[in-house]
């Protein structure tokens, strides 16, 4: 089931054509399965589930639960958050009231493993924002050819290493405010790209008002310049 704000719903079990595997594994990363605006019904029942590869997924609508085995109960998670499984540890996920839809990556391989030793990758919840940030690589798995191919692992390295620096940590309880957190890192390393009170309310996916009266409180840290140039 698809809803209604979203018009196309796949989910590829193959995204890596036979004749390409072995050149693309080359790379480093090899990709399983990928889910493209694909909903999912709430669960009569909680079971913990693990996975033999990587999973990161994107929750784009509905609403969502997270709980892993240390966790006493489940936490609420809301759009703009991703769940980032490891392989062999245990999850629980899903839809809290409704649905759960979702983007979401399967992929494994030797750097992936690497980043995980190195912390680079980790178990658990993280601040992605309302922008759609698997799209660019779902597109370009679905190319289908060796140099899409390429171009998708790296962008999902990419993509991980920004998932690491936008989130300093990533426990149930820390994420919602991360997304702020993140927001304001970014603003700071880049102080000449202007941010709307919007794009920021989009990005940490809470109201304007709210984006606004917490951007507020930081203005003394951004150039005075900048603060007039995005409204704030």
């Amino acid at each position: 089931m698809v809803t209604k704000a979203h018009k196309t719903s796949e989910i590829n079990a193959s995204p890596v054509p036979p004749r390409l595997r072995p050149k693309v594994f080359s790379a480093g990363i090899e990709f399983y399965i990928y889910y493209d605006c694909v909903s999912s019904p709430k669960r009569k029942l909680l079971n913990f589930r693990e996975f033999p590869f990587f999973s990161l997924s994107h929750l784009i609508d509905g609403d969502g639960f997270y709980q892993s085995p240390d966790m006493q109960e489940p936490v609420q998670i809301e759009k703009g958050t991703a769940v980032l499984c490891c392989p062999g540890v245990q999850n629980a996920y899903g839809a809290r009231t409704e649905v759960y839809t979702e983007d979401s990556l399967c992929f494994g391989g030797p750097v992936p493993e690497a980043l995980m030793k190195a912390g680079i990758i980790r178990n658990g919840l993280m601040a992605i924002g309302a922008k759609r940030r698997l799209q660019p690589i779902i597109k370009k798995l679905r190319e289908a050819t060796l140099p899409a191919n390429f171009e998708a692992c790296l962008m999902l390295h990419n993509l991980l290493f920004d998932l690491y620096r936008e989130n300093p940590y990533n426990t149930p309880k820390q994420t919602k405010d991360n997304r702020l957190d993140s927001l304001l890192q970014l603003i700071r390393s880049d102080v000449s790209s202007l941010w709307t009170v919007k794009e920021m309310a989009e990005y940490c996916n809470l109201f304007t008002s709210l984006v606004s009266g917490s951007i507020r409180t930081f203005t003394k840290r951004v150039p005075g310049k900048r603060k007039n140039e995005s409204g704030l």
